[in-house]
């Protein structure tokens, strides 16, 4: 498919999966790294989510890190990383500390998203699924690439439409017709 929501729930329902995580994440960045579209999945659906929780992860959390300076992150306890931004299941109560990776997902030298994911076990991740997660990544920029140009296309060709439509006389057009 080439609707970039859907490209966005399928890639990160995959990932959470074949990487054994419990939820994740994926934010799709616009040229001035502004969120465009975002995708989260916890276990096998994919959530709700507003704007202000993208703006917040990218001004105060590991994925806002991760834009800034362009490389994956990897979190061993998220109780005792200050980028991590705080969420109500993280309470000791609720969950605990989790382990993260968040990696940059990068397509044709653009940051156009990042992708994390979450496991409720510190410690659970090893380097090789930061290489396995980025290696995802790498080839979901090309979809998320794909998807974009795909719907910035069918603008464009909307805005023609209406241009045309709004530029034809209505009298040439009842000429044409017979009438």
């Amino acid at each position: 498919t080439l609707d970039l929501h859907q490209v966005l729930a399928r890639l990160l329902l995959l990932s959470v999966q074949n990487i054994g995580a419990e939820r994740g994440s994926i934010v799709v960045l616009d040229e001035k790294l502004s969120p465009v579209d975002a995708a989260i999945v916890y276990g096998d659906r994919v959530q709700a989510h507003s704007t202000q929780q993208l703006l917040d992860i990218i001004d105060k959390g590991l994925v806002g890190w991760v834009i800034r300076n362009r490389q994956p992150a990897f979190v061993e306890n998220t109780q005792k990383d200050e980028r991590w931004l705080y969420h109500p299941d993280d309470s000791v109560e609720r969950s605990g500390a989790k382990s993260a990776i968040c990696v940059p997902i990068i397509t044709r030298e653009k940051l156009v998203g990042v992708l994390t994911i979450v496991h409720p076990v510190p410690g659970f991740f090893s380097l090789d699924r930061l290489e396995l997660l980025q290696a995802i990544a790498d080839q979901a920029g090309i979809g998320i690439y794909n998807a974009m140009l795909y719907e910035s296309l069918q603008a464009m060709n909307r805005r023609y439409r209406e241009l045309f439509e709004d530029s034809i006389d209505p009298i040439l057009i009842t000429d044409l017709e017979g009438n």
